[in-house]
């Protein structure tokens, strides 16, 4: 019974590992201002060369749009653009349902800035 239990626990916490598609809710951090902001991500295809989906960011902060990702393992890596800031690359780990990490936009801005975050799948 005690095995049949551990296994129910880690094939629920390793269910993201496998397929990460589907909405995630969580916070983002721009380290460089000191600025919090929610952070929504929606990976909506899981295919053989990566994922696709979008990235919704509440204000104060900018940088959502759609997202095309690679994974290698528990890691993953994606990249959105605005208009304003320009390129903004997104490196995380995926944790069963959690996934976290940092960011760095690159592009427009002459100031280099960058953050964290973490979402957990619904």
């Amino acid at each position: 019974m005690r095995t049949a239990i551990c296994l129910c626990i880690l094939l629920i916490m390793s269910g993201c590992t496998r397929d990460p598609k589907g909405v995630y809710e969580g916070t983002v951090v721009n380290d460089s201002y000191g600025q919090e902001a929610s952070l929504n991500i929606f990976f909506d295809k899981n295919t053989s060369w990566g994922l696709t989906g979008t990235v919704t960011i509440g204000p104060p902060l900018h940088g959502g749009g759609r997202l095309n990702a690679k994974r290698d393992g528990k890691n993953i890596r994606f990249t959105t653009s605005d208009s304003f800031l320009g390129r903004i690359v997104w490196m995380g780990e995926i944790e069963g349902k959690m996934i976290s990490g940092t960011y760095v936009v690159e592009g427009l801005l002459s100031e280099k800035q960058g953050g964290r975050w973490v979402v957990i799948k619904r």
